[in-house]
């Protein structure tokens, strides 16, 4: 009877593994991040001009995975994509709710992806944006084990 009851929780698990861990990637930080990617590149592209909401959007989507996975390596990528097409949105459309959520954005990059390579140049954009350099710091993002320090 032991014997029945393992071979049936090993048909389980391996029956069930591969589904989960489908599950798992398809949420990734790696395949969101080359969703919005994507979707940047589709909204940058020749063509109609994207509007204030695709461009809003994926600057949502960017923002997400740093919610969302605030430990891992594409964060730093996902803030600064979403910043500079929030400085896009920005210039095209003058509101200065996409300004703020740049600057945030370049600002959270700065002071908690300290060892990222794109912080030498989040000075830069901040000064030809017209932002603050001197924005004040954010309350530190709620980090998962592993996390870098802020």
């Amino acid at each position: 009877m032991n014997l029945r009851l393992g071979a049936a929780v090993l048909l389980f698990a391996c029956a069930w593994a591969p589904a989960a861990a489908a599950g798992r990637a398809g949420g990734s930080a790696g395949v969101l991040f080359a969703r919005s990617l994507a979707r940047e590149q589709q909204i940058r592209s020749p063509g109609p001009q994207a509007t204030i909401l695709q461009l809003r959007s994926v600057v949502n989507a960017y923002d997400a995975i740093v919610r969302r996975f605030p430990a891992s390596g594409y964060c730093d990528n996902a803030l600064w994509q979403g910043a500079n097409l929030a400085l896009l949105a920005f210039e095209r459309f003058s509101q200065a709710a996409d300004r703020r959520a740049a600057e945030r954005m370049l600002v959270q990059l700065r002071d908690h992806y300290p060892s990222s390579s794109l912080v030498a140049r989040v000075e830069e954009v901040l000064a030809a944006g017209g932002m603050s350099a001197a924005f004040p710091s954010l309350a530190p993002v709620p980090a998962g084990p592993g996390a870098r320090p802020a």
